[in-house]
């Protein structure tokens, strides 16, 4: 291992206040730090970093969307049938007016009103036990399956109808 002693001898080394003036000069010597503005853009990396963001963004549209339009062709057909009679009838729905019982209604439409309203329900709570077995969906109960779309079709044209006319 090196010494100091070995080197310098003890007359060499600096003493207390001659260590303190070179650390000074050090010190002194050495430049101060300035304080950078607080908002210091470089609008080229902005630039760049805003379009790749928006680049990201449509890239990532643009795969979900195939990917959307591959899993809905991937389907089987009756699947596929399915769902538009569902969407149809939804859509159906949502363009009914909305059947309030009125007083001044007669008693008949109340009545025939009610009698549909629970027809709908049974249909419908016969399309969910079809669609509860998804995993076999047989040509006979896709065909029930279409009977019970076409049913509440007509059920809701004549509730339209009745609503209109005042039966």
């Amino acid at each position: 291992m090196i010494k100091q002693e070995d080197f310098y001898s003890k007359n060499e080394y600096p003493d207390f206040k001659s260590k303190m003036s070179i650390w000074k000069n050090v010190k002194n010597a050495i430049p101060r730090e300035t304080k950078k503005p607080v908002l210091n853009l470089e609008y080229k990396s902005f630039a760049f970093g805003f379009a790749a963001a928006f680049t990201f963004l449509f890239v990532c549209i643009g795969i979900y969307s195939v990917v959307t339009k591959l899993s809905e062709k991937s389907e089987p057909d009756y699947i596929r049938v399915n769902k538009a009679y569902t969407r149809a009838i939804d859509e159906f729905e949502q363009t009914m007016p909305k059947i309030v019982t009125a007083s001044n209604k007669s008693f008949n439409l109340d009545e025939m009103l009610k009698a549909r309203n629970a027809n709908l329900k049974n249909i419908d709570a016969g399309i969910q036990e079809i669609k509860m077995d998804a995993g076999d969906l047989s040509p006979i109960k896709q065909n029930r399956l279409r009977q019970l779309y076409k049913m509440k079709l007509d059920i809701l044209s004549k509730m339209i109808d009745a609503e209109e006319n005042g039966l």
